[in-house]
């Protein structure tokens, strides 16, 4: 497991669709006007950011995406990928001791996408020697629920039920109470419904 502060992720391809429709949002909210569609629009993207993400609720990605994590060196054991469910490892480079950019060989390592998500050394193998220096290492990985078929891919088919029942509830919220605190009301970081329908799925950081 990686235990470095100086650690960085970053986002490098966001995810090519959003999980919910505005169709699918309209039909949450029983609302057949098209004034409204880029508002709903717009509130379908933050909502899925305020939940999904290097920041969000979850620290989980829902549609394909890729990110970069770097890291000052190798770690005893194993790697931990964050942002489950990992899809692949698109590469791992680091700086060598001369500071000369290496590329880490797939025979190298050994992935196991399970959550946590971990990369270790292959059998008879260990991690190469590194320069000492803030993001040396780079790890470059694909994460989110895999698309379905068809085409073109529907990213949003195999992201769980109850995820994207919540991603309609929290943009009908705030769609419907547009204002921070509804009088009468408790105030609340999320709808209970919305944190109970995410909460099997919630996953920490490295």
């Amino acid at each position: 497991m990686l235990a470095d502060p100086l650690a960085t992720l970053t986002l490098i391809e966001p995810p090519p669709a959003e999980p919910i429709t505005v169709a699918e949002l309209k039909a949450q909210l029983r609302v057949d006007i098209s004034e409204d569609d880029t508002l709903l629009s717009s509130l379908i993207v933050a909502a899925r950011q305020h939940i999904e993400g290097r920041d969000g609720w979850l620290n989980r990605a829902l549609a394909a995406q890729t990110w970069e994590l770097a890291f000052t060196a190798f770690p005893c054991g194993a790697i931990r990928l964050p942002m489950p469910p990992l899809q692949e490892v698109v590469s791992v480079t680091y700086l060598d001791t001369g500071g000369v950019l290496q590329t880490l060989s797939t025979v190298d390592y050994q992935v196991v996408k399970a959550e946590p998500a971990l990369i270790v050394p292959a059998y008879g193998k260990t991690w190469p020697a590194a320069r000492c220096q803030v993001e040396a290492i780079r790890v470059r990985f694909t994460c989110g629920y895999e698309p379905g078929g068809g085409s073109p891919e529907d990213y949003a088919e195999n992201i769980p039920k109850a995820i994207k029942q919540a991603l309609l509830l929290l943009a009908a919220h705030w769609y419907e109470n547009r204002t921070p605190v509804v009088i009468g009301s408790m105030p609340a970081a999320l709808p209970f419904s919305v944190s109970s329908l995410l909460a099997p799925y919630k996953t920490g950081w490295v």
